[in-house]
């Protein structure tokens, strides 16, 4: 769970850990919030370096996520403009006659 602005952003695992304990839930949210201090735990270097993997991953995949949605922009803006130049055709009429009949 990430607080962001005053907004609250839940991932896969803060649902996961809220079907399986509500309370330690809660709690995590009230230390994030600082409504209470964070609860004094052992270091455990493993899980360090697990949260630390996960962080970074999800950087990945949002960086990632972010380059797919600028690349798509990107292409229907020039479709847009291929379509406009390779449906419009220029054709010069030779007398003012048949621009007259065409009009």
């Amino acid at each position: 769970m990430i607080v962001s602005n005053g907004d609250i952003l839940w991932s896969a695992s803060d649902l996961t850990r809220a079907a399986e304990c509500e309370f330690a839930l809660l709690r995590q949210l009230d230390v994030k919030l600082g409504r209470i201090p964070a609860a004094k735990t052992a270091v455990d270097p493993l899980m360090d370096r697990i949260a630390e993997i996960g962080l970074e991953h999800e950087a990945r995949e949002r960086a990632a996520d972010t380059a797919k949605h600028i690349i798509t922009q990107a292409i229907q803006r020039s479709a847009a403009e291929h379509a406009i130049e390779t449906t419009v055709s220029v054709v010069d009429l030779p007398s003012d006659d048949l621009k007259g009949r065409i009009i």
